[in-house]
């Protein structure tokens, strides 16, 4: 009961009202929607925040009650909140087994959000100007899914993928917001091989049994959780934020609306200042109980 509770919580069931509903792709299922939302007070610089909706790849939505407040509460604190819809690629997908047969399914539904996220990027690049966004401060967020979509996205684009080809050559995403997030990748440990990563601000908990917050690995294919980027990150000396949540699980994905003033200092530090910051910090308190147990990958996709 309490994991099912946990379910409906991540993919959200109530679906609310956005500022403004724009089409930003299309697919052979039709338009692919974005929601926008204004501030009344924005920051100087005008950024954007596009956050992307967690739920498995196989739920949730860019109207959820989770992503319109993430949102709200964003364009609140004076960001211009976007939150595009993506294809869910493993919705409807028959989900037998958890070992190396699983890789090509999941590794389908990462391509169709990262496409999906680069043509929304690319679409408020082009409309930047009606739109009131500056796209030199274009920072992506995301949670479950959604995180592994906003990571995987800067990861492509640094990579000169061809999912991202969407995205000019010299445009950087300002920073990167992952909330249970991690990297898939075909060529062994992550490597940003043409460009390095945006700044990146990372949120796990180290008992996260759906998404790792260690790596996974068969042969050369690989997924990497917060644990295991934050050495690379270490390593070359990339920009990073890194809270750890002791002993809790996925139930980080949905911290969002919880940090956003955390959101406010990565921005002001990260972003606006350019300060390069290593920050590897251990969270631990007594009062924040795990509200579910340690949900796993067979009760998410109903393993049998």
């Amino acid at each position: 009961m309490r994991i099912t509770a946990f379910f409906v919580l991540l993919f959200g069931c109530t679906l609310l009202s956005a500022q403004k509903i724009v089409p930003y792709a299309e697919r052979d299922t039709g338009a692919v929607n974005m929601a926008i939302y204004y501030p009344e007070k924005p920051l100087a610089g005008n950024p954007c925040v596009v956050y992307l909706f967690g739920g498995g790849f196989i739920g949730g939505s860019y109207l959820d009650s989770m992503s319109v407040d993430y949102c709200r509460k964003m364009a609140d604190a004076g960001f211009i909140a976007v939150a595009p819809d993506y294809r869910l690629g493993l919705k409807g997908v028959e989900i037998k087994s958890f070992g190396v047969s699983i890789v090509p399914k999941i590794e389908r539904a990462i391509h169709f959000a990262v496409e999906d996220c680069a043509d929304a990027v690319s679409y408020l690049l082009r409309h930047s100007s009606e739109l009131g966004i500056n796209s030199e401060r274009i920072m992506l967020a995301g949670s479950s899914a959604g995180a592994i979509t906003a990571l995987q996205t800067d990861y492509f684009h640094c990579n000169a993928h061809e999912l991202t080809s969407c995205l000019p050559d010299d445009f950087r995403f300002a920073g990167v917001m992952a909330y249970a997030g991690a990297i898939f990748s075909r060529e062994g440990r992550v490597d940003y091989r043409r460009h390095a990563p945006a700044p990146t601000m990372m949120f796990h908990g180290t008992e996260d049994r759906i998404v790792t917050y260690r790596s996974i690995t068969f042969g050369s294919l690989g997924f990497f959780g917060a644990n295991a980027l934050v050495k690379r990150f270490a390593k070359y000396r990339y920009p990073y934020y890194l809270r750890r949540y002791k002993g809790q699980g996925h139930v980080v994905a949905m911290l969002g609306n919880s940090t956003v003033d955390d959101a406010l200092w990565f921005y002001s530090h990260f972003v606006v200042k350019a300060e390069r910051l290593f920050v590897d910090e251990m969270y631990e308190d007594e009062a924040m109980k795990p509200i579910v147990g340690y949900a796993t990958l067979g009760d998410l996709y109903h393993e049998k």
